[in-house]
Order: structure tokens, then sequence, then C-alpha cells
């Protein structure tokens, strides 16, 4: 998940943001992405496993 990292040292570096409407926009986005990723792992593997 090198997004996240990425964010934290954002947060760490320049907790004093401006632009909170997009930084919260850009982690809902990378979280449905996460997500959409590990359901289609899951259903991959449920696949193989039948």
């Amino acid at each position: 998940m090198p997004q996240y990292s990425v964010l934290a040292i954002n947060l760490l570096v320049e907790p004093d943001f401006t632009d909170k409407d997009t930084l919260f926009m850009d982690i809902e986005k990378t979280n449905f992405q996460l997500w959409k990723r590990l359901f289609n792992i899951l259903k991959v593997a449920n696949d193989v496993w039948k």
C-alpha cells in the first residue's frame, strides 16, 4: 500500500494543509481501489478453491 505511506509522510510533513477535501477524496478513491482489488483476489481464490 504505497499510497498510504506517501499520505502519512505528507500528513507528517505538512499537517496544516488547506486542501482537506481533495485529500479525503483521494483517501476514498484509494480505499475503493484497494477493496476492489481485494474482492477480485478473493473471487479468484474462491474459483480456484472449487
